[in-house]
């Protein structure tokens, strides 16, 4: 089998035969289907806005952890069920990196979110050896991560590290002028 992850634009997108409708801008999803291609679970990231789900991993046993951005205060849903997973509140007012992890049977463990004021995206995620979870993105403005407080003049590469629980560890960026996402 297989997981994806990804955000989709527009009123409605069909996964299996389970139908997503877009809250705002554009939603994030993550899904799991089995060897003979039957949809396991399905995951929605939702709010007025935008949210992206920008890369996702896997660890050692299963655990499937997902990166990428919010705005505004956000709500993850399972679907077809609709129940609610987790909500993370956010301001609105730019791009926020969050991180969330699922067990490899679709059951939510934990979400959280980056502390900044100003845009930051995380833009790839890995797992090392179920001890850490490191992202890298790009930040522009202030963040804080743990202890660690960065501050970019324009969008700077950041690497950010969680432990196991998703609990911030501490960060650093790139130095230099200008421009500089990892795309």
């Amino acid at each position: 089998g297989f997981i994806a992850g990804g955000f989709f634009r527009g009123a409605t997108f069909d996964i299996g035969g389970t139908i997503l409708t877009s809250a705002g801008n554009e939603d994030g999803f993550l899904f799991k289907i089995d060897n003979a291609g039957t949809v396991q679970w399905i995951k929605q990231i939702q709010s007025a806005d935008w949210e992206r789900v920008n890369s996702l991993t896997t660890d050692a046993t299963g655990n499937v952890y997902i990166t990428g951005y919010i705005i505004t205060t956000t709500e993850f849903y399972d679907r077809p069920s609709g129940s609610l997973d987790t909500t993370i509140t956010e301001a609105g007012a730019n791009n926020n990196i969050f991180l969330c992890k699922y067990d490899k049977d679709g059951d939510f463990k934990w979400a959280n979110k980056a502390n900044s004021t100003a845009n930051n995206i995380a833009l790839g995620i890995d797992v090392q050896s179920t001890k850490t979870i490191q992202l890298t993105g790009y930040i522009s403005g202030a963040m804080t991560w743990n202890n660690d407080n960065l501050t970019a003049t324009d969008d700077e590469v950041f690497l950010g590290i969680y432990d196991i629980d998703g609990n911030a560890l501490t960060a650093s960026k790139g130095i230099g002028t200008g421009a500089a996402p990892p795309y």
